[in-house]
């Protein structure tokens, strides 16, 4: 005697799950003037924003002052600590952006990279570059002699 024995073939059903993380991106942007001249005044401006889908934590940005340039003001309560400026910013909500402005004194003539970085649980950092040149110009001096002339008399320059 011959056994058949039917095993039904087992139904499996497979569903994709999809699941979102929530995250913060923070990113980092900056911009200076290409070109200044010795002893005027350069203004950085810094945007830090967040385009995840949660608020940012503990944001930090922070903005190397350069050697040859001299730190004159930061918005946004910045603060001046060793070579940098510091900006607590705290949480950064989703979809929120801030803009940051540091104003230097330009005192030597060359070439400056300025970088910017902002810290929350990681890091990424901006960079921009700016030249000083000196201003090209003539002084001419006059000197009269004698001085102080009396009327009538001859003066040479």
């Amino acid at each position: 005697m011959r056994r058949i024995t039917r095993i039904a073939p087992a139904v499996f059903s497979l569903v994709a799950a999809t699941s979102a993380l929530a995250a913060p991106n923070v990113q980092i942007t900056k911009s200076c003037p290409g070109l200044r001249y010795l002893g005027r005044v350069a203004t950085f401006e810094i945007t830090v924003s967040n385009s995840g889908d949660t608020a940012a934590d503990n944001v930090v940005v922070t903005d190397m002052v350069p050697q040859g340039i001299s730190f004159l003001k930061a918005s946004d309560g910045g603060m001046r600590q060793g070579g940098n400026v510091v900006w607590q910013l705290g949480k950064l909500g989703a979809g929120e952006s801030k803009t940051l402005k540091t104003s230097f004194q330009c005192d030597r003539i060359g070439k400056f990279n300025n970088v910017a970085k902002v810290t929350y649980c990681v890091e990424a950092t901006a960079t921009c570059e700016m030249e000083v040149r000196g201003i090209p110009a003539i002084l001419l001096e006059c000197v009269d002699d004698p001085d102080p002339i009396e009327v009538g008399g001859s003066v040479t320059y």
